[in-house]
């Protein structure tokens, strides 16, 4: 009989390594909504719009002092060549009476004092001619500084008619039209508006908030089945603050509040300036208009009492002394009249 040999060797506790995935996916969407904040945010966008005005209106008000400097130097460059121009031809005119004394000199006519004095003023003419030619190269230097282009067929502007003459139509304007005015009062709006935001810091707040889940859940086993879950979860919040800032927000009321007189106080004193500059550009504008007339007066009188001069001269009834006065007389009053013709524009303006 043949005997076996079995192997009775136990496998328990052996197993297979098995590893199980299971994936998960949660999408989550958070929508958020004040319902009410006290009217602190209405406020505080009212004050930030007139905010933004009155910064605008500040730009607009600095840009019309830029254009009323480049209209200045427009006027100053014209004045500087004009006063050239009359240099240029008192020049002339002395080199033409210092030919002339010199020529009596020598015929006897005429003494070398009167050489000398005809010599003095066409040495004078001549400095200033080179002073006004050198105010004139500034001006132009400046104007294509200002302008950005070369100061080519200037004519000196025109005034027109229709200017505004009574002082209370024209304080009338300006407080419509005035862009300071218009600054304080966009201010004032402004400082309002913060003065309501920080009171409604003391009032409750609502807030609605909603969220949305959405859950996709596939676990890896012999069925395999995917497990998706949604849910929709809403909430509405109502918060009362108590010394939530520990009595900051009612220094923030004081201090919103003093802003807001202070806005004030500006608009009344912005009404009195205004009122006040309209005063004086009036009455400068009347004395520019008057001094227009004056100093084109004067030129026509000192044109006759040169030719008169010159004439009386030629017949020795005068000496060239004589004559280089009223000539002085005549360069002063074309001087005059051409910063009048200047500054009346600028007056205008002004007005």
């Amino acid at each position: 009989m043949k005997k076996f040999n079995v192997d009775k060797t136990s496998n328990v506790g052996l197993r297979d390594s098995i590893t199980r995935n299971s994936t998960k996916h949660t999408n989550s969407i958070i929508a958020s909504q004040s319902l009410f904040s006290g009217w602190s945010s209405v406020s505080e966008l009212k004050s930030a719009q007139a905010t933004f005005r009155a910064l605008r209106s500040e730009y607009y008000a600095k840009e019309q002092q830029a254009l009323l400097k480049d209209i200045e130097k427009y006027l100053e460059c014209i004045a500087t060549k004009e006063k050239h121009n009359i240099a240029k031809l008192s020049v002339k005119s002395n080199k033409t009476q210092l030919r002339a004394m010199q020529e009596k000199f020598k015929q006897g006519e005429s003494t070398a004092t009167e050489v000398a004095s005809a010599r003095e003023g066409f040495s004078t003419s001549e400095a200033q001619e080179a002073i006004t030619l050198a105010n004139y190269e500034a001006a132009k230097s400046s104007f294509i500084e200002t302008i950005g282009a070369l100061p080519e067929n200037l004519t000196m502007p025109q005034v027109p008619d229709d200017l505004i003459t009574d002082l209370d139509e024209l304080i009338a304007t300006a407080k419509r039209k005035n862009l300071s005015i218009e600054t304080v009062q966009h201010q004032i709006i402004s400082a309002k508006a913060e003065s309501s935001a920080a009171k409604g810091q003391l009032l409750p707040t609502v807030d609605f908030r909603i969220r949305a889940d959405k859950t996709k859940y596939t676990p890896q086993s012999d069925a395999n089945g995917t497990v998706n879950n949604k849910g929709v979860t809403s909430s509405l919040s109502v918060r009362v603050p108590i010394l939530s800032k520990g009595g900051a927000e009612y220094s923030d009321i004081r201090r919103a509040n003093q802003a807001h007189k202070k806005s004030i106080l500006s608009f009344d004193s912005a009404i009195k300036r205004i009122s006040s500059q309209c005063t004086a550009a009036l009455s400068n504008f009347e004395a520019a208009k008057k001094r227009l007339l004056a100093t084109k007066q004067a030129v026509k009188s000192a044109e006759i009492a040169y030719d008169g001069m010159t004439q009386e001269e030629q017949l020795g009834s005068k000496t060239i002394i004589d004559v280089l006065r009223a000539e002085d007389r005549l360069n002063n009053a074309r001087d005059g009249f051409v910063d009048a013709k200047k500054e009346y524009p600028i007056h205008c303006i002004s007005n």
